[in-house]
């Protein structure tokens, strides 16, 4: 009878090893032999429509391994959806969680289009080995309105790269309710960039082939970011060079101007997920003017970027997720923890080369950037209180609940140990090329009455940096930066109290 288990056994055994190792051929077969993206079909012509890339999708749900969801619906009745990729579940060894995410401008096609051509190659069976390791959340068409229509924002003329802390928007809610549900180690947004006017008017256009932005933010943990500086960006700058791409680090700014590395707001599609204890990524490719101009290129070369970054996860899969599961669980213990309120990008006197090409004379050259803004160093910090109190007139934030924020409700009036945040002035000061408003503030420690209907939220969540951004009235990115809170700013005391 002993004999009969282990003889069963190995016959199931066989037979799954069999189903695994014929599941690509069987996806081929399903889809009609050789699996393209819509973009490879048509001849890289003309970037993929709504449409084609729903047909697609709809095709890719007959692959065994492949599971297409729809996250959300666009004011204009779209589909966001979102496609996982991912071999047989082992529930001993959880895979690395990635998530990559394009087009959230809807005149950045090229991102959309190395998705889809990812997508294909998953489909083919090409990833398999790589599946071992990781699973692929792959949502290629964040902004499907505005890719519609050529244009930048949605059709409510938001624009989403800037929704991600307040979510006003019903796509960036979408996808920050797939994030919150996978809680994936790794991310990358993909976008394109432009080079035109002062870059123009200073005789250059920039050439890059693709630029790879990492976190900036000083409340992102630091060993995440200098784990993407010295082992992810030299792993897929040398796997662009591989294959004739010109690649570098994101850089803002114009020639006329300090030059800079993007942002430290959070409230975009890298920024808010690394604050949240996320390897985050931004991706920029170069954007030809036209969205059907050099596509294969264009897609070709954020392809290669993608891959490479999907290649290095799966080979260092353990050492990303325990480093990434240490640092969310630091996210819980924030209490009493140093916090950035305003910072500042800084020359450490480093020089920056990128490739340019000479207006007039068409002339492909070398620009070495000096001054060179390489670093970002703090200018305000403070301690980060227990938690926070927020009074009831504000408790519907759409980013507490966007967010996933944790958070209590007062029932019965509460004697409360509190530090009152008073304000002394506000300004206005140029950040990062914008005039953003500037609070200087001083808190008192006193005892207050929490009313029924007040909430409390604990700094002991992965969100608790999050939190903090927008409810320090001196946080350089808060809430009172927008204009629909700057009611905060009516009264001397600031009206979210601190728990020391």
């Amino acid at each position: 009878m002993q004999n009969m288990k282990f003889a069963r056994v190995e016959v199931v055994t066989l037979v799954l090893c069999l189903l695994l190792s014929i599941a690509p051929t069987m996806a081929r077969a399903q889809l009609g032999g050789v699996i393209q993206a819509p973009i490879e079909r048509n001849g890289f012509r003309v970037s993929t429509s709504y449409d084609a890339l729903q047909a697609f999708l709809t095709a890719l749900e007959q692959v065994p391994f492949m599971t297409v969801s729809t996250l959300g619906t666009t004011p204009e009745g779209r589909s966001i959806k979102m496609v996982r990729v991912a071999a047989a579940a082992n529930e001993r060894e959880p895979k690395l969680r990635i998530m990559l995410f394009a087009q959230q401008h809807g005149d950045e096609p090229s991102g959309k289009e190395a998705l889809t051509m990812l997508l294909a190659r998953c489909a083919s069976g090409e990833y398999a080995r790589h599946l071992r390791a990781v699973e692929l959340y792959i949502v290629p068409q964040v902004n499907p309105d505005g890719a519609e229509k050529d244009q930048r924002r949605n059709s409510r003329r938001q624009d989403l790269n800037r929704s991600h802390l307040m979510l006003d928007a019903p796509e960036t809610i979408a996808l920050h309710q797939a994030f919150l549900a996978l809680w994936p180690e790794v991310t990358m947004d993909i976008h394109e960039y432009g080079s035109s006017g002062a870059w123009t008017r200073a005789g250059m256009m920039k050439t890059g082939d693709v630029q790879l932005g990492m976190l900036t933010n000083l409340n992102v943990p630091a060993p995440l970011r200098d784990y993407q500086r010295a082992k992810v960006f030299p792993f897929l700058a040398e796997a662009m060079r591989a294959k004739n791409y010109s690649f570098h680090e994101y850089l803002v700014g114009t020639p006329d101007m300090y030059l800079r590395h993007s942002t430290t707001e959070p409230n975009d599609g890298r920024q808010s997920l690394g604050i949240q204890g996320t390897l985050s990524f931004i991706q920029e490719g170069k954007n030809a003017g036209n969205k059907d101009s050099l596509l294969q290129r264009r897609a070709t070369s954020q392809f290669i970027s993608i891959d490479a970054l999907i290649r290095y996860c799966a080979q260092h899969a353990v050492e990303i997720k325990d480093l990434v599961q240490r640092e969310r669980e630091l996210r819980t213990q924030a209490a009493g923890q140093p916090f950035v309120l305003r910072m500042n990008h800084v020359s450490d006197g480093r020089t920056l080369e990128i490739p340019v090409r000479t207006v007039p004379g068409g002339i492909d050259t070398v620009w070495s950037i000096h001054p060179y803004l390489s670093v970002v160093h703090p200018t305000l910090t403070t301690t980060l209180p227990k938690a926070y109190v927020v009074p009831r007139a504000l408790a519907s934030l759409p980013l507490l609940e966007g967010h996933g924020v944790q958070h209590e409700v007062v029932h019965t009036p509460t004697e409360q140990t509190v530090q009152r945040s008073m304000i002394d002035s506000v300004a206005y000061e140029v950040v990062e090329e914008d005039s953003v408003l500037r609070v200087y503030a001083h808190t008192v420690e006193t005892t207050a009455t929490l009313q029924p209907g007040d909430i409390i939220v604990r700094l002991n969540q992965r969100q608790s940096y999050l939190v903090a951004t927008a409810f320090e009235p001196q946080s350089l990115w808060g809430l009172v930066k927008y204009p629909e809170h700057e009611s905060l700013l009516r009264s001397r005391e600031f009206p979210i109290l601190r728990i020391p």
